[in-house]
């Protein structure tokens, strides 16, 4: 479950890496202009949303299933009948794994994390515009 979730994180930054670039290139034939720039802006805010947001809620169900998995109940009243079913060599585990769960929910990592990305998004043009009028001077 854990090779799951690590293969999952770098299959979604590898998407998220990936599909700007190729967004650029599918969107600017020739020189850019403002309507394929926000043509682009649109689509790829919309795709970015959109991946972020599976992304971060995978994380936090696996997060879910594995704790399941290594027995700790969801359901109990208190933390001696949490761990009841934890093994004694994956309590220090569990305990990591459940601390994780705690604090800001899936949606507001989520919202934050779009709110970086977008530099991201906005650096992929200026960056392409840039080598694409090279190339063609050259």
């Amino acid at each position: 479950m854990e090779l799951l979730r690590l293969s999952s994180a770098i299959f979604f930054c590898v998407l998220l890496v990936g599909m700007p670039i190729s967004l650029f290139r599918k969107v600017s034939v020739g020189r850019s202009t403002w309507s394929q720039l926000s043509r682009y802006l649109i689509l790829g805010s919309l795709l970015s949303f959109i991946i972020i947001v599976c992304f971060a809620w995978w994380d936090q169900y696996t997060l879910r299933l594995l704790l399941g998995q290594y027995g700790y109940d969801f359901e109990a009243m208190n933390t001696l009948d949490r761990y009841r079913h934890v093994e004694a060599q994956d309590h220090t585990r569990v305990t990591d794994l459940q601390r994780r769960l705690l604090g800001i929910g899936w949606q507001l990592k989520a919202i934050l994390f779009f709110a970086c990305y977008s530099v991201y998004l906005i650096a992929v043009p200026l960056i392409g515009s840039i080598v694409l009028k090279r190339s063609i001077e050259e």
